[in-house]
């Protein structure tokens, strides 16, 4: 039930939508629609700070997007891939900064480098790997516990030693 899995979910959809039936939309102009539909829902989400947070992470991420696929372009493969994931990380802190300051009142340089480690260790090794094991979990079951077990492993490193 949060906004930003709700946020997530509901993008997901739409996009999936509108690529089945081969239209374009704008990717910014979808994010604000849905921010302006779910406020006519709910205004006071707007005074909410997961549902800023949420929206500007993900509209700094779209903002961002022509600058850091351009400083990625010319890399090799296996190096574009963990650089992209560093600087989408990156633009969705600077996007939510402003707001992180103004409802917290606090600015966490930790958090900072935490992010900027915690999230490719995450969306490169645990991700993958906890989603291997939802697939192979109806045809091996054992091989699915291992699987979630090293995905238990590797999320509880992270949070412990970071």
């Amino acid at each position: 039930g949060a906004v930003s899995t709700s946020r997530a979910f509901v993008l997901a959809v739409l996009v999936a939508t509108f690529l089945c039936w081969r239209y374009y939309v704008n990717p910014l102009l979808l994010l604000a629609s849905l921010a302006l539909l779910s406020l006519l829902i709910n205004p006071l989400l707007f005074w909410q700070a997961g549902w800023q947070l949420s929206f500007s992470g993900a509209a700094g991420i779209l903002l961002w997007r022509p600058l850091w696929q351009h400083l990625s372009r010319d890399l090799r493969f296996y190096f574009r891939y963990p650089v992209q994931l560093f600087l989408v990380t990156f633009a969705a802190m600077l996007a939510t900064l402003p707001l992180v300051l103004f409802n917290f009142h606090l600015f966490a340089p930790v958090g900072v480098v935490a992010n900027l480690i915690c999230v490719p260790i995450v969306t490169l090794l645990a991700l993958p790997i906890g989603f291997s094991g939802l697939l192979f979990y109806p045809l091996f079951p054992q091989l699915a516990g291992l699987l979630f077990q090293l995905c238990g492993f590797i999320l509880d490193l992270s949070l412990i030693h970071i």
